[in-house]
């Protein structure tokens, strides 16, 4: 009670002044008063102005900027590069929807409802959203330029659906409206973007068109959003480094690293990731923790850790003894007393392609949602590894025994499976490229050979076997956006590295 009585006390004191003000007028000051509090950094002051005039019945003429403070006050999240920075976000998205979705409804005319339509796509495509939805989040974006031609966030909105629409499987419509934002702002700050989303578009089927657009992409990046510009020149390394350089290098789509090119270890690691920074992580089981090769990040600690995977966010998944822990940290179990020893985050931020060692499948595990076998992977499967798919959401996974690789789309339904056992007759792991080309490792013959989508080697590469870098053992691999490789010997116990 204590906390409300300055807030009263102004109240007081608005409605008490001379000259009998009408109610609007009055209103008028609580906006004023409330917005002061805000830039003093008062803000459960202005929360509870700001709510008073949201209660007001029938709505005002401030009621529409009242439920938009308080949004922004419980969710002030507004550009889609923040989505999925908070794992625990979950309550605050909850509660900013309802009043969203009432100036959206109830007040679509009002100068509130085009920012309050954005941030509510927003909050249906944050992966810790309790109402992540990204159809309706496309829904919205795709009615938003119509009912509000004149809006400042019209550039945003259309770059955020073409992006949407890539990411749902949607290359042509993606193409159509990335090429919509470029007639209309060639030279906006985030024109590399949209040239992103045709490059990727494209894809490796169109390596001329493809590469001419990542090129267009990191110019328009530049300075002014250098993320954009790294991800562009990594595609583009790696659509050079398995497209075209293997016919000028033959054996070398890799060479040695000069410096830093070995990381020993206290132990042998069970499992290897790089996170979207490129930097490597190792689970080390008797120590339950995955550390970073990187020395500046802070252990993450879980008992007999088994797996490490890294969702397209940059956020970290961990399987140990007691299951798979979230991003949040929740802990998912497998039925059937299963053993999680590897992990592939789906594309949707929420479920996680499980590989259960005890009971020889993957089963598709989710916060508050049935657990889901993965079917489709053939007689007798006996999967041993798994890897994310960064490029569709989906899953690679590998049949040691019988030579075989599996595609599995996001939804859990096997798409394709490769006969590998000619390429790579010993093969110890997979990972999958930013294309969505997988890389074998075969830890006999001590090559890792890329595959196209259809299963066509398009380059090999051996590892060496003398020198400072022979490695006798490898069994683990990863490879980050660019494509550079790193592999973890378990004899030496230790990552070597390749660009």
């Amino acid at each position: 009670m204590r906390r409300l009585l300055p807030v009263l006390a102004l109240l007081a004191f608005l409605g008490a002044m001379p000259g009998g003000r009408a109610a609007n007028d009055l209103a008028e000051r609580r906006v004023r008063a409330a917005r002061a509090l805000e830039k003093e950094g008062k803000l459960t002051e202005a929360r509870d102005l700001w709510a008073a005039l949201a209660a007001e019945r029938p709505a005002g003429e401030w009621t529409d900027d009242a439920l938009l403070a308080l949004a922004r006050l419980d969710w002030p999240v507004d550009d889609p590069d923040r989505l999925g920075s908070d794992p625990g976000a979950g309550p605050a998205i909850a509660a900013a929807i309802p009043r969203l979705e009432r100036i959206v409804r109830e007040m679509p005319g009002s100068n509130s409802a085009p920012e309050a339509a954005w941030r509510l796509a927003l909050a249906h495509l944050d992966p810790a959203s309790p109402s992540l939805d990204p159809s309706r989040a496309e829904a919205i974006l795709t009615t938003w330029p119509v009912l509000y031609p004149g809006g400042a966030r019209l550039p945003e909105v259309l770059l955020l659906l073409a992006e949407l629409r890539l990411e749902e499987g949607h290359p042509d419509r993606a193409a159509r409206t990335a090429f919509r934002f470029l007639a209309r702002w060639p030279d906006h700050p985030r024109a590399g973007r949209a040239w992103l989303v045709l490059a990727r578009a494209a894809g490796p089927a169109h390596p001329g068109s493809c590469l001419r657009r990542l090129g267009r992409a990191a110019v328009a990046a530049g300075e002014r959003d250098p993320a954009t510009a790294r991800r562009a020149r990594g595609l583009a390394t790696l659509l050079d480094r398995f497209g075209f350089a293997p016919h000028r290098q033959g054996d070398r789509p890799w060479r040695p690293r000069v410096e830093g090119g070995f990381t020993a270890l206290p132990e042998r690691a069970v499992d290897l990731a790089i996170d979207p920074r490129g930097v490597a992580w190792v689970a080390l089981p008797r120590a339950g923790e995955v550390r970073s090769l990187s020395g500046d990040a802070v252990p993450l600690r879980e008992a007999g850790v088994r797996a490490i995977a890294f969702d397209r966010w940059g956020r970290p998944w961990l399987a140990g003894t007691a299951g798979v822990r979230t991003p949040g940290g929740e802990l998912l179990v497998l039925p059937d007393r299963g053993t999680a020893e590897g992990l592939a985050p789906a594309g949707d931020g929420v479920s996680v392609f499980v590989l259960d060692g005890r009971n020889r499948r993957v089963v598709l595990l989710g916060p508050g949602v049935p657990p889901r076998v993965v079917t489709g992977l053939g007689a007798r499967p006996a999967p041993s590894r798994i890897a994310p798919d960064p490029a569709t959401g989906g899953a690679a996974v590998l049949d040691r025994k019988g030579g075989r690789l599996w595609v599995v789309g996001p939804d859990g339904t096997v798409r394709e499976e490769l006969a590998i056992g000619g390429i790579a007759p010993a093969p110890a792991d997979v990972a999958v490229d930013a294309w969505g080309r997988p890389a074998i490792l075969d830890g006999k013959t001590g090559t890792v050979t890329v595959l196209a989508r259809d299963g066509r080697p398009l380059a090999t590469f051996r590892l060496p076997r003398e020198g400072e870098l022979a490695l006798a053992r490898p069994d683990l691999l990863a490879l980050d956006d660019a494509g550079r490789l790193a592999v973890h010997d378990a004899r030496r116990r230790g990552v070597a590295w390749f660009d």
